[in-house]
């Protein structure tokens, strides 16, 4: 049986690796920009007010102007996973979660609690959640926050090659 503290664990475990996922496409936007990791404090000027998905949006704008088709088309695959992140992301942490319930934990998805004409809809908002769910969901994360580290680093190449042929 779960208990309220394996899921409050899974929770913190959640925040800490989309966290560690924000700041992963900060940094991308940071490099593509120029600014790079060393001077962080004009790279948190640039997306420090941003939330994810509209941070998420602008690096998929500067990839489009800055970068070659092949590079672009990586990222539209790893768009889609940013896109999932921050979807389960707002569903599991944004929740109301009611807990002690054993293995019949349910949250209540605020985002559905009402319908398009405000009426309460809250049968459809109670949602059972498995731990396992939450664990796998957590490995996505962590899977996509892999992807945008590879990616970063073939980024950082290319930009570095670029820069290398302008010096000639």
């Amino acid at each position: 049986m779960t208990t309220e503290e394996e899921i409050k664990q899974v929770l913190g475990d959640i925040v800490v690796s989309f966290n560690s996922l924000e700041l992963l496409a900060s940094a991308t936007i940071w490099v593509l920009l120029g600014v790079g990791m060393q001077d962080q404090r004009v790279g948190k000027a640039i997306t420090s007010e941003l939330v994810f998905m509209p941070k998420i949006n602008m690096l998929r704008r500067i990839i489009n102007e800055k970068l070659p088709a092949d590079m672009r088309k990586e990222f539209d695959s790893i768009y889609k996973d940013l896109d999932k992140c921050s979807n389960g992301r707002n569903k599991y942490i944004h929740s109301l979660w009611l807990l002690g319930l054993g293995a019949g934990t349910k949250i209540l998805d605020m985002r559905k609690e009402f319908t398009r004409t405000g009426r309460n809809n809250t049968e459809k908002a109670f949602l059972l959640v498995p731990i396992d769910e939450l664990r796998e969901f957590n490995n996505k994360v962590i899977l996509t926050s892999t992807a945008l580290s590879n990616y970063i680093s073939r980024v950082e190449a290319l930009l570095n090659m670029i820069q290398g042929e302008k010096q000639k």
